[in-house]
């Protein structure tokens, strides 16, 4: 990725995070379509802040949740649950995962994601999975 892509995408995460701290809120969801350069991979991550020597308990739950929904409801996809340490994660003052959908390297899965239907049914499963981590968290 070209420096000056790398230098506003680090804008762009950084602005997010700022306003999610100054908004006091108490979940951050980051939804990103996802890249790999294997175009054979297809796989749906979502990722909960894991440093050194902590990670986010309730990062973790909610990422777990929201990979079961992707699971039970489109389960021709694969998905995975991980810490990771990026800056969305590690810098927000609250609970937050980031999601990557899919990988566009995969002609198949771009032409999936493209769909109106496929989003849709992937929102409902990260909306579920909010529902459920929230009244749970109650």
């Amino acid at each position: 990725m070209p420096d000056e892509q790398t230098g506003s995408i680090k804008r762009s995460f950084s602005t997010r995070i700022k306003k999610a701290n100054k908004s006091k809120a108490n979940l951050f969801v980051s939804i990103n379509t996802g890249f790999d350069e294997n175009e054979d991979k297809n796989i749906y991550k979502c990722s909960y802040f894991k440093g050194v020597k902590s990670f986010s308990r309730n990062g973790k739950k909610l990422a777990d949740f929201i990979c079961s929904e992707f699971k039970e409801n489109i389960p021709e996809i694969v998905t995975e649950s991980f810490g990771a340490s990026y800056a969305v994660l590690r810098d927000t003052n609250m609970t937050a995962v980031y999601i990557e959908v899919g990988n566009m390297n995969n002609k198949i899965h771009a032409r999936q994601l493209a769909d109106t239907d496929f989003q849709k049914k992937t929102g409902r499963c990260i909306a579920e999975a909010l529902k459920k981590f929230v009244t749970e968290d109650l």
